[in-house]
């Protein structure tokens, strides 16, 4: 067994001016970070080649929407056009953690309400700027 490997059951995430915490009912959360390219072949070369310019990076989020303040508190929150702090550790915020902020902007929230099951939410976070990495201590 290799030591590295971690669970999500810790996950501390984020969002907002006032951060309105995403955790206590989450069921997954992504983050994915880019790089742009522009392609640089010229002439008489064999294989392409690139250059990178900027990064880029998206967050998704999915959870369950509880009932009472807690869930119209998350869902006000993630409303599409809001940007604030997006937060994230993935093995909670007890000292010598890991996490990441970044400013982002709520690109999209749903709501699946089904008809033998829990009700769900999502949102989906374009990065605007770069993501800082830091330690609780």
């Amino acid at each position: 067994m290799a030591l590295s490997e971690k669970s999500g059951m810790n996950l501390y995430v984020a969002f907002g001016n006032t951060p309105a915490n995403l955790s206590s009912d989450f069921r997954s959360f992504e983050e994915t970070e880019t790089k742009d390219t522009v392609e640089a072949t010229a002439g008489a070369d064999a294989s392409k080649t690139y250059i990178a310019l900027t990064k880029d990076g998206t967050a998704s989020f999915s959870g369950l929407y509880i009932t009472a303040g807690a869930g119209t508190t998350v869902w006000a929150a993630l409303a599409p056009g809001t940007e604030g702090s997006l937060i994230w550790a993935e093995e909670g915020t007890a000292a010598i953690a890991n996490y990441h902020w970044v400013n982002a902007i709520c690109t999209e929230r749903s709501k699946s309400i089904p008809y033998d099951g829990v009700i769900e939410i999502n949102a989906n976070f374009q990065f605007n700027g770069a993501v800082t990495d830091g330690t609780y201590g």
